[in-house]
């Protein structure tokens, strides 16, 4: 038979072991983003509130860096915030040179004697 002292322990243990870690890096990011936008007067439920939860969820699949940048951007914003409007202040600047808008290269026509002339060369050249 066990003494109670050893059963205390025992079920502490397990306790310890099945206990769920209280809060993950991600939800103290969003807590520190959610807690922005609520000083600057964009949310007005509070912590833990189904607008928080629901918000939470479905900013889940955004990165910490992007939420953080998020909230910066959210800094000039004015009217009411949307969860749809908050995720396009999420989104990476596209700054990359392929989506800057190009110089169109200008379109340079040839008289038709000389077209002709370096088509032929080219069948020559290739044989045609």
């Amino acid at each position: 038979m066990e003494k109670v002292g050893q059963v205390i322990t025992s079920l502490q243990g397990q306790n310890e072991q099945t206990k769920k870690p209280e809060t993950t890096s991600k939800s103290m990011v969003f807590l520190k983003v959610w807690r922005g936008l609520m000083a600057m007067k964009l949310v007005h439920d509070g912590i833990g509130s189904t607008d928080y939860e629901y918000w939470q969820a479905s900013l889940s699949d955004i990165d910490d860096e992007n939420l953080e940048a998020g909230l910066v951007k959210a800094r000039n914003w004015t009217g009411f915030l949307t969860l749809g409007d908050f995720r396009g202040l999420c989104k990476k600047d596209r700054t990359h040179a392929s989506y800057k808008e190009h110089k169109r290269i200008k379109h340079q026509s040839l008289p038709k004697d000389e077209l002709r002339g370096r088509l032929s060369k080219m069948r020559e050249e290739l044989g045609l």
